[in-house]
């Protein structure tokens, strides 16, 4: 395990990380009370940190090997398909008023379709280092 490599993604990954969750749960916490242009600013800051975790995200999978580079691609790929074809299932149940589904539940759909899919992939190539 190359643990350089870790501690130089750890500290790319964890400020807009951290920042992303802070304001999520400012935004569910503190949201509902608030006027609508202080519920866009924080929606705004919320999309542009989740932005900037998603290009730092991408940022390290580039310096990667072209191995690793492809199994985590893979991944991110059948995670999206999976996620965003559950994601919208669960939008027209709930619409038609099948099942009662929260919000809150896409975060935990992506969460579960991206480690299924990387284990899916990592079973795939027999590949299990990081």
């Amino acid at each position: 395990m190359d643990k350089k490599w870790w501690k130089q993604y750890a500290r790319a990954i964890l400020p807009p990380a951290v920042l992303t969750v802070g304001l999520a749960m400012c935004l569910r916490a503190f949201g509902h009370g608030q006027g609508p242009g202080v519920r866009l600013a924080l929606v705004a800051a919320l999309m542009a940190s989740y932005a900037w975790l998603g290009w730092t995200e991408y940022r390290q999978i580039l310096r990667r090997d072209e191995l690793r580079r492809r199994l985590e691609m893979e991944a991110m790929m059948l995670a999206f398909i999976a996620s965003v074809g559950i994601i919208l299932a669960l939008f027209f149940l709930h619409a038609f008023k099948l099942v009662q589904a929260r919000p809150d539940m896409a975060l935990l759909v992506q969460f579960g379709c991206y480690l299924a899919a990387q284990l899916l992939v990592r079973f795939r190539y027999r590949y299990w280092a990081p």
